[in-house]
């Protein structure tokens, strides 16, 4: 046999000993405990470390963006809130801790005649006996007014009174007296019998207008709710009703035409309505350290959480009341003009001396002009008014004349 001598290869020699490698790493043995092979759980926190210390960085970016998303996600949720105390002139006109509910004043029965019976206050005052009821003043602190009025008969249940402001102590510097049944009685007199008459010869009035004016009362007459309120959103089958819901503005100027007839919560043809209109406003106030509000915005059914027409009630309903104290001299109908009064002068620009939508804001002149015959109508019932508001009025109106001829604007 003919031996083949091969020339040396370099690459077939290297070639060889990769082979051989290959054969002798498949012989390797691997040798593991039994805890080696089982699956390990590791925490997030760990996973990220172990990333972290491996250089892995598209994990560590990762970890650190989801962290700081689930952050601001969590503050965007987060509520914060900070209780700022009300300055003490605002916070005096804000409900105190033992006003009512109005809902639930509402919801109570109106008290009948002979029934009524004064709430216990913190410092009772005694009764003055009766000789001496017309010729004492009322003390500052007073049982809750009351209106000693006939209810009309309804088949629904009004409700009941409810604790009022205190008594508007009267000024020593004021410029009423106080008040006295001939004052009471020439005011009632002007309006009805003979002096009614003599009235209306001399400003025109006709048999056509006190027809219309008879008419009138008697659609408003049919327009009382059951609890002896009206509201400008109950006009019954007319067309038009009105957008404002506040029961004491309703009631407040529903009261004032009646009262302008002649009609009390004492004589007139319209007397049962006039008392639960009467009745409705001394009970549905918010009493507050200011005095007696009456501006209707604990009270309104609309959703204006600051509506202009605040103080247009409050001066209305504080006419109405002071008018029927006027009339009739009702000494349970002064405690709540007083407090609703002391509301008012509470309630006044001290630097501009008028009133606009809320207290102690620049005054109107609309606005200034309905406090105004409020405070008048109280004045002329005996409630005494300071000298500063007057002084406040007559600066208010100065500041809005016109050319001094008597044009306000």
């Amino acid at each position: 046999m003919r031996r083949v001598q091969r020339r040396f290869s370099l690459r077939s020699f290297m070639e060889r000993v990769r082979l051989a490698g290959t054969e002798q790493s498949g012989r390797v043995r691997v040798t593991a405990h039994a805890a080696d092979l089982r699956p390990r759980l590791r925490k997030a926190s760990e996973e990220l470390v172990e990333s972290l210390r491996q250089g892995r960085r598209p994990a560590s970016i990762s970890s650190v963006i989801t962290s700081l998303a689930v952050l601001l996600m969590a503050l965007g949720r987060m509520e914060f809130t900070e209780e700022l105390p009300l300055p003490p002139l605002s916070a005096s006109f804000s409900g105190s801790e033992d006003a009512e509910d109005p809902a639930e004043v509402l919801d109570m029965p109106l008290e009948m005649p002979g029934e009524q019976q004064l709430q216990p206050t913190d410092q009772p005052v005694e009764t003055p006996p009766p000789e001496l009821a017309e010729t004492v003043p009322p003390p500052e602190s007073l049982p809750e007014p009351e209106v000693d009025l006939q209810v009309p008969e309804s088949e629904e249940p009004a409700a009941e009174p409810v604790a009022e402001a205190p008594a508007l102590p009267e000024s020593p510097v004021g410029t009423a007296p106080a008040v006295s049944k001939s004052a009471g009685a020439a005011l009632a007199e002007s309006r009805s019998g003979a002096a009614r008459q003599q009235m209306l010869m001399k400003y025109g009035g006709t048999a056509g207008s006190e027809s219309a004016v008879s008419r009138a009362l008697e659609w408003l007459a049919g327009r009382q709710r059951p609890d002896g309120s009206w509201d400008f959103a109950d006009v019954g089958p007319c067309s038009s009703p009105g957008k404002i819901s506040n029961p004491i503005g309703g009631t407040a100027y529903a009261l004032l035409p009646f009262l302008a007839a002649g009609n009390t919560h004492k004589v007139g043809q319209w007397k049962p309505q006039v008392q639960a209109g009467l009745q409705y406003l001394t009970r549905v106030g918010i009493s507050v350290p200011a005095g007696y509000d009456l501006r209707g915005v604990l009270n309104q059914r609309d959703d204006d959480p600051e509506p202009n027409y605040a103080y247009y009630v409050q001066g209305a309903a504080v006419l109405a009341l002071c008018e029927a104290y006027g009339m009739t001299g009702d000494r349970q109908l002064r405690p709540v003009c007083e407090a609703a009064v002391r509301f008012l002068v509470n309630s006044q620009d001290p630097r501009g001396g008028g009133w606009r939508y809320v207290p102690q804001q620049a005054g109107s002149t609309s606005c200034t002009a309905i406090q105004v015959m409020a405070l008048k109508a109280a004045e002329k019932a005996g409630i005494a008014i300071p000298d500063a508001v007057w002084r406040g009025v007559g600066l208010y109106l100065d500041s809005v004349a016109v050319d001094g001829e008597g044009r306000y604007g």
